[in-house]
């Protein structure tokens, strides 16, 4: 004898719609282009006005957060 949740979950799913099947997952594979390594190598100097040291006070102040 079904139980009373069973009888429940049989009410509320509709005959008409059948399980569909998991669509197959593609394989992850780096974007085309430069590798990281490369990226980060030809990036171009930070400007003159660079406030490193306002960047760090920011990471910071997030951080405490």
């Amino acid at each position: 004898m079904p139980t009373v949740a069973k009888k429940i979950a049989a009410r509320r799913r509709d005959p008409a719609k059948k399980p569909v099947a998991a669509a197959p997952r593609h394989r992850l594979t780096p974007p085309p282009g430069p590798s990281a390594a490369e990226f980060f190598a030809n990036l171009p100097p930070p400007a003159k006005d660079f406030d490193a040291e306002g960047v760090e006070r920011i990471v910071a102040f997030r951080a405490e957060r």
